[in-house]
Parts: structure tokens; C-alpha cells; sequence
């Protein structure tokens, strides 16, 4: 019987432990995300996004700092264009004050802009 108990008391604990260690579900990010999409389509004074079609579709990620710039921009599906792809990095670059992450992560955004609009969610933390 004592051995039962001690099996199953480290069955509650290595459960408890995966649970807390368990990734945040996408769900908790949507505000956060909202946020970003809006600060970006704010930010697009010369009607880029509009630009974008289902041939053209430009996405890259990014972290935001604690300050609320965009770093660590890398490209990763370009429209064909350079100079498109370049005024789209440019447009996300010039994006200031985005929302910190929510859980005091710093979590990736991966944003793709297609058929005039912006589609964003996270990544995992570093």
C-alpha cells in the first residue's frame, strides 16, 4: 500500500510539473496580436498592404523589445519584388510601440501580408 501511495504521488507531481511547464494556447495572444496588426496598418501611409495579392505575399518574422521596437527582422517569403520587399521590411521597421508581449515573454511574431491584408501569430519564446 505505501508503495502505491508513493507511486502515485510522483505520478501528481511529474503531471503538475509537465502541466507548468506546458505551452501558453494561441488564444491568450489574439488581443496581443490585434494590437500589432492595427499599430502596422496604422503605420501603412502609402497603402502597401493593399499591394499584396495571392502571387504577392511578403512574410518575415520579428521580436519586439521591451521598448517596443520591432528587432530581429529576417525575411522569409519575399513577393518577387525587391523593392516591395523592401518597403514591406521598411513598413515594420517604422512600426513603433508595439505591445510587449503579454507573460513577460519575448515571444516571435511571424507576419504575412496576402490578398491586402495582414495575417500574424506567435512563435515560441526565447
Amino acid at each position: 500500500m505505501r508503495r502505491l501511495v508513493n507511486v502515485l504521488a510522483i505520478l501528481v507531481f511529474s503531471a503538475s510539473a509537465a502541466l507548468a511547464n506546458a505551452p501558453i494556447p494561441d488564444e491568450d495572444f489574439k488581443e496581443w496580436l490585434e494590437s500589432i496588426r492595427t499599430n502596422i496598418a496604422t503605420s501603412d501611409k502609402a497603402g502597401l498592404i493593399k499591394q499584396m495579392s495571392d502571387k504577392k505575399v511578403f512574410a518575415c518574422t520579428f521580436y519586439i523589445s521591451k521598448d517596443g521596437n520591432p528587432e530581429k527582422l529576417q525575411l522569409f517569403r519575399s513577393t518577387g519584388d525587391k523593392l516591395l520587399d523592401s518597403s514591406a521590411l521598411e513598413l515594420i521597421r517604422k512600426s513603433t510601440l508595439l505591445p510587449v508581449c503579454p507573460y513577460n515573454q519575448h515571444r516571435m511574431v511571424v507576419l504575412t501580408l496576402k490578398n491586402s491584408a495582414i495575417d500574424l501569430s506567435q512563435a515560441g519564446y526565447r
